[in-house]
């Protein structure tokens, strides 16, 4: 489930990142999203490493899931500070506020869930077995 998750999100970020590109460098908003130069770089280095975490295996892809919950969560809370400052350099908008919320909560629940699972399906694996 993570290694599908990875391809998802690497060809979202991958897309935004190359349209956000070509409709110009210069801060301006994509729909709901905030965009400029470095943060469609952001974007684009985030979805080439999904592809690369999807593209080396399931356990690539859970440590994907469980480290990019964290740059989600700190780019969620960058966007709540944006007036402040902190967010300014990604020109982060609210559309990235929940973006960035929602994807944090599901590569948290999918890194998690399928590390359970891996452990759960090793344990049913090494169960002797009984032959009659």
């Amino acid at each position: 489930m993570a290694k599908l998750y990875c391809l998802g999100v690497g060809s979202m970020f991958v897309l935004v990142g190359i349209v956000g590109s070509i409709t110009g460098g210069h801060d301006h908003a994509l729909g709901l999203l905030g965009t400029n130069f470095y943060h469609n770089l952001v974007r684009l280095i985030v979805g080439f490493l999904a592809f690369g975490a999807a593209a080396a295996g399931e356990r690539h892809s859970r440590m994907f899931c469980l480290e990019s919950a964290g740059l989600f969560s700190v780019l969620a809370v960058a966007s709540l500070e944006r007036f402040a400052g902190a967010g300014a350099v990604l020109h982060l908008a609210a559309g990235d506020l929940w973006l960035y919320s929602a994807l944090a909560g599901i590569s948290l629940v999918l890194g998690l869930s399928s590390k359970v699972a891996l452990r759960l399906r090793n344990a049913i694996d090494s169960q002797p077995t009984l032959h009659v």
